[in-house]
């Protein structure tokens, strides 16, 4: 997780404008051949593309650049003068790799994700007072995943199949001994399907299914019934549904306004959900958001580094 920001840093702090002459070689990285791997590959696409649109390139950023942009990306803010005067007076050719490590290994990453992840995924945080309390265990449980390197992936899975924690008396929205959870993420989104269902396919697919929530969508092929049919897999987040047994009720849901009761149905597959009576509609959906073909999610995670 950390080397995929670290790369992606890498490239936009050494690449102002597309830079013909980019940061580091491969060859450099020096203990790193995975990621080396990774570095020339992307560069060979910078490439191939610069070429193929006849772009003229702007020069490689300067030491002092180089660092502004990657301190900015890495840790959230600018380097000390003096740390900015000895890297810039350092001679040594792989000054810039080791600058990304030594980065890395600060406190101060691991802080600067959290905080920025967690501002990307539950947003609504900073316009309700009501939700300020309970942001500290969710960019902790971000923190603690980013500092064991789990995967996006499966951070995106505990997000999204994290338990309801309801029970007779109704929601449990916060424990003052609660730590280590990503359960924000649906208090934030009110325990509504639908509001879970849009958040999920804006931030973890890239498409903005909820524009056709109330009607068809006007630009995209969207129709109302398929964001009902994906809102269906969440309907066990509402305090009414959690601790119900029969699964078919948690596999569909009533169109708002309509008498129609539409199933769970991933929006780009008229095909019914390959079920497991051991898993939650939630689980099954993540298992096809994360799937290694489903270029939505892919696609998305890339866009968004």
């Amino acid at each position: 997780m950390s080397r995929i920001f670290a790369l992606t840093a890498l490239l936009i702090a050494s690449a102002p404008a597309f830079t013909q002459e980019r940061g580091p070689a491969p060859r450099e990285m020096v203990g790193k051949p995975i990621l080396a791997d990774v570095v020339r590959n992307l560069d060979q696409h910078l490439t191939d593309y610069w070429a193929r649109e006849g772009i003229t390139v702007a020069p490689s950023a300067d030491d002092g650049e180089f660092l502004r942009r990657l301190s900015l990306d890495l840790v959230g803010k600018i380097p000390t003068p003096a740390e900015a005067r000895a890297f810039i007076a350092d001679k040594d050719p792989q000054k810039r790799s080791k600058k990304i490590d030594e980065l890395l290994g600060r406190p101060g990453h691991l802080n600067h994700f959290a905080s920025v992840l967690r501002q990307t995924w539950v947003p609504q945080v900073t316009d309700n007072p009501q939700l300020q309390f309970a942001f500290p265990p969710f960019e902790q449980w971000i923190r603690s995943r980013l500092k064991d390197n789990t995967s996006l992936d499966k951070m995106v899975r505990e997000i999204l199949t994290v338990k309801t924690l309801f029970n007779a008396r109704g929601a449990q929205t916060f424990q003052q001994n609660q730590q280590d959870t990503p359960f924000l993420f649906l208090q934030a989104n009110e325990f509504k399907p639908e509001n879970v269902a849009a958040a999920a396919s804006r931030l973890f697919m890239g498409v903005k299914i909820e524009c056709a929530q109330c009607h068809n969508h006007p630009f995209a092929p969207y129709k109302k019934e398929q964001f009902w049919e994906l809102a269906a897999f969440f309907v066990e987040v509402q305090p009414a549904i959690a601790n119900i047994s029969d699964v078919k009720v948690k596999r569909e849901i009533k169109i708002p306004d309509t008498a129609k009761v539409v199933p769970a149905r991933f929006f780009d597959d008229a095909q019914e959900p390959p079920w497991d009576e051991k898993k939650s509609p939630r689980e099954t959906f993540a298992d096809w958001l994360t799937s290694g073909k489903n270029n939505y999610f892919a696609r998305n995670i890339v866009n968004r580094t």
